[in-house]
């Protein structure tokens, strides 16, 4: 899988050093939800 970032949130990741990336994605019924972990 591929994560990619575009403008603000793509130079914020660069300035902070996250090289590494964990995504959990979760849905019961009609909710979803997803979390992002930015690891550097």
């Amino acid at each position: 899988a591929r994560l990619a970032l575009h403008g603000v949130v793509a130079g914020l990741a660069a300035e902070l050093g996250a090289s590494r990336w964990h995504l959990s994605l979760s849905h019961d019924g009609g909710a979803a939800t997803a979390v992002v972990l930015a690891e550097g």
